[in-house]
């Protein structure tokens, strides 16, 4: 199988850095001055550096005097220099909860009372609408949640819909009252948001509009930059700004946290998507000692001996001072050949027991900064710049931007291909896109060679 696997990689690799040098030769800007595959303005004391820094690789950056095409790959060239940091995260209390939870920093106090009424389960009568208007079904709204609720009039009329004609029939489903409210407006393409204190029923295409941010904490169970390619591809791939949709997500490697915006629909989706995948093994509420006889365990390597051996006998204590009532006596951690064991089935516990060890051990994050190159030479900078921005022409041009397999891969080529093979898919990948575009039998070639390389047969 790995024998296998390195064969694929090596083939591709040939086939595709020949195919890159070739398209290059009749496609690829010039470079004036310097060494190759360095800008002749690259800043002073470039590599000089006790950080490793990758080589230089041209990005698609929109600057003020950059002139643009009219092509898809018609951007201005930038160079970006990309390294890796390590960090030392906070250990956060309030991500030590007995169910993993994620919060909504814009959201004031009523907006939270909102989405906790929202969240009671239906009542045994039921939330029926039997022929019911809009106004009937707001007015019941309030009666039963004890909230402010609101018509989007504007988005109502625009759509066609009288808020005083019956529209809404039948009874809510069983479940949570949120569950009930989705299913009832979605007969008539209808949803709603939590917006400046008040619940505002509106059309399914003004909620698509409306994104809020979200913080995830990180699962202790899964690798951070992992888990950020994972959800595009797992949750709504259509919805996020990778294929043209209006969600975004980031890596917030010093708040042990991703950073999410999305619509409120699809956070529901995510954060169950996230409960039934990571940490299933570790206890959703606290005090339930049958669960806390059946020991879960995070393993951490700890590259220091001497931070190994204090972890082991100082971790579980420092743990349950910080977490008190939440906390697990019965946990233990054991060093094991370069490793800590941590033994708990406390959901609380694991969480902040990770947290403490990142913020000891440390978090590798991926940093870059980017120099735009502008039209008369100079360069600008340096400005963040995200990894990863700019090595996707190819795959996005033979998959189509709507086709998560290009993220599949841009993953492989940043993670597991040859680094020759990065730098010039780096170097020569937007020109070779370029050329791509009109070139369905080129296209064809360089797509079988990809669905080889990212192939896990």
């Amino acid at each position: 199988m790995i024998a296998t696997r390195i064969a694929k990689v090596v083939f591709c690799g040939v086939v595709a850095g020949m195919a890159l040098q070739v398209l290059a030769q009749q496609v690829s800007p010039t470079h004036d001055g310097g060494a190759a595959g360095t800008p002749a303005h690259a800043p002073s004391g470039w590599g000089e550096s006790s950080v490793m820094y990758s080589p230089l690789l041209p990005i698609t950056h929109q600057t003020p005097t950059a002139t643009q095409g009219d092509g898809p790959h018609d951007q201005a060239l930038s160079y970006v220099r990309v390294r890796t940091a390590v960090l030392h995260p906070q250990p956060n209390l309030s991500h030590a909860t007995a169910e993993y939870e994620a919060t909504m920093p814009t959201y004031s106090d009523e907006d939270r009372r909102i989405a906790t009424a929202l969240n009671s389960p239906v009542p045994a009568a039921g939330f029926r609408t039997d022929q019911s208007s809009l106004h009937d079904v707001a007015a019941a709204l309030e009666g039963l949640m004890h909230v402010h609720v609101r018509l989007d009039a504007k988005a109502l009329e625009d759509a066609g819909l009288d808020v005083a004609e019956p529209l809404i029939s039948g009874s809510s489903p069983r479940g949570t009252l949120r569950q009930a409210l989705r299913g009832q407006l979605g007969t008539v393409d209808m949803d709603y948001i939590i917006e400046h204190g008040s619940l505002l029923l509106t059309t399914r295409d003004a909620a698509a509009e409306h994104c809020i941010p979200a913080i995830y904490p990180l699962p202790t169970d899964c690798n951070p930059l992992a888990l950020r390619e994972m959800i595009p591809r797992a949750v709504r791939p259509t919805s996020w700004s990778d294929v043209g949709g209006n969600g975004v997500i980031e890596f917030l490697p010093n708040a042990n946290a991703l950073m999410v915006s999305q619509t409120e629909e699809i956070h529901e989706e995510l954060l169950s998507f996230i409960r039934g995948t990571f940490d299933t093994d570790l206890q959703t509420s606290v005090g339930n000692e049958a669960r806390l006889q059946q020991k879960a365990v995070r393993i951490h390597p700890i590259h220091d001996p001497k931070t190994l051996r204090e972890l082991e006998a100082s971790l579980v204590g420092s743990c349950n001072a910080m977490l008190g009532a939440n906390g697990d006596p019965s946990a233990k951690a054991v060093a094991v050949g370069g490793r800590l064991l941590v033994q708990s089935s406390s959901r609380p516990f694991q969480v902040y027991a990770t947290e403490m060890i990142r913020a000891i051990e440390g978090v590798e994050a991926v940093t870059s900064e980017s120099f735009p190159r502008l039209t008369n030479g100079s360069l600008t900078g340096p400005s963040p710049f995200p990894i990863g921005g700019g090595m996707c022409w190819v795959a996005r041009e033979v998959y189509g931007a709507t086709n998560p397999r290009w993220l599949d891969v841009r993953r492989w080529m940043l993670e597991e291909a040859p680094e020759w093979l990065r730098n010039g898919y780096a170097l020569h990948g937007q020109a070779v896109a370029k050329w791509l575009h009109d070139r369905p039998v080129a296209k064809s070639c360089v797509h079988a060679a990809m669905e080889l390389a990212v192939s896990r047969d």
